[in-house]
């Protein structure tokens, strides 16, 4: 599928959906008309999507299964979600880090309660090997998740505080949510193991003795690849707020005869934009390494009265021996 053609599937799938979705949930899934960049989809994209993930909940169609994901959109839902359109110079930065794998997500300063990021598209296609247009994430609260100002259906019980990561792609021209959970006082390198409920369908296949089908391995290697990237960026961004920029109001809202024929627009919010990785001298005396970027990494230090707070700094990746090649 080229990009233009996943562009178009993506924008019949949000009119579809749109006439699905209740206008309350629509309204609190895409709160305001984003001016979007070139390279990017359109965030009302994924709010439908969404949207009618939400309302399948509230008409009984969406088993336990789903439920952290169900929890997720509810939670973009009531903080109005929060949208950040990720520069593709930073997003590769990130994905060349290397988290601290001992690293709780609990230590993390998260932005917001639920946010949605939007990739560059082409970027995704060329790194995971398919479109990842949207991706989202969402901190849920031990006890009872109740929705009851928005949504129409039962509170959601959760033993545990915890995270769910979820993304949209395209899979056989239709569209795909794919998530995951864990609890926030799991370390990293735990929440990058393998999908427990694939690796138990995995494991029916071995325990027949024939091979994994592809596509389920090409499934677990995109769903890996998507998690190891938003837990990264998550942690980066928790490191400094200087990566956001956010966005102005371009055009006012027009009202005619009091009724909005015109919604306002708003420039996007950002992270890492104009962000560029830097180049730095040579490598001392000896033979002249060909031009390589060094990785990135998060730096954990103690710091305050008794080197008692605990901080996490990040060393970003960069370039050496320019023009060596």
């Amino acid at each position: 599928m080229t990009v233009a053609e996943e562009h178009n599937l993506w924008k019949s799938i949000a009119g579809a959906a749109d006439s699905m979705v209740p206008k309350k949930i629509k309204d609190s899934l895409y709160p305001k008309k984003l001016a979007t960049p070139p390279g990017y989809l359109t965030p009302e994209a994924f709010s439908c999507l969404a949207g009618f993930e939400l309302d399948m909940r509230r008409t009984g169609f969406v088993d336990d299964a789903d439920l952290p994901l169900v929890l997720g959109v509810a939670k973009l839902a009531t903080n109005k979600t929060p949208t950040y359109f990720v520069d593709e110079a930073f997003a590769e930065a990130v994905m060349a880090t290397m988290p601290p794998e001992d690293f709780t997500l609990d230590e993390m300063n998260f932005i917001f309660p639920a946010t949605l990021f939007v990739l560059p598209l082409d970027w995704t296609r060329r790194v995971f090997g398919c479109g990842v247009p949207f991706l989202a994430t969402a901190l849920y609260d031990q006890g009872r998740n109740s929705f009851d100002d928005l949504l129409d259906f039962d509170s959601i019980d959760i033993e545990t505080r915890g995270i769910v990561n979820f993304f949209a792609r395209i899979q056989d021209d239709s569209p795909a949510f794919y998530h995951r959970h864990t609890p926030t006082n799991a370390t990293v390198s735990r929440y990058l193991n393998v999908n427990p409920e694939i690796k138990v369908n995995a494991n029916v296949y071995n325990l027949l003795g024939v091979p994994v089908p592809k596509a389920m391995n090409a499934e677990m290697d995109v769903m890996n690849a998507v998690n190891e990237f938003v837990i990264r960026l998550l942690i980066v961004l928790s490191t400094s707020p200087t990566f956001r920029t956010e966005g102005n109001i371009v055009r006012r809202e027009k009202v005619k005869k009091g009724k909005v024929v015109k919604r306002e627009m708003w420039a996007p919010n950002f992270v890492g934009r104009g962000y560029k990785t830097v180049f730095k001298g040579g490598e001392g005396k000896g033979t002249k390494q060909r031009e390589h970027r060094r990785r990135g990494h998060l730096h954990t230090y103690w710091t305050g009265k008794g080197r008692e707070e605990k901080k996490l700094r990040w060393v970003e990746p960069y370039w050496v021996n320019k023009g060596n090649i």
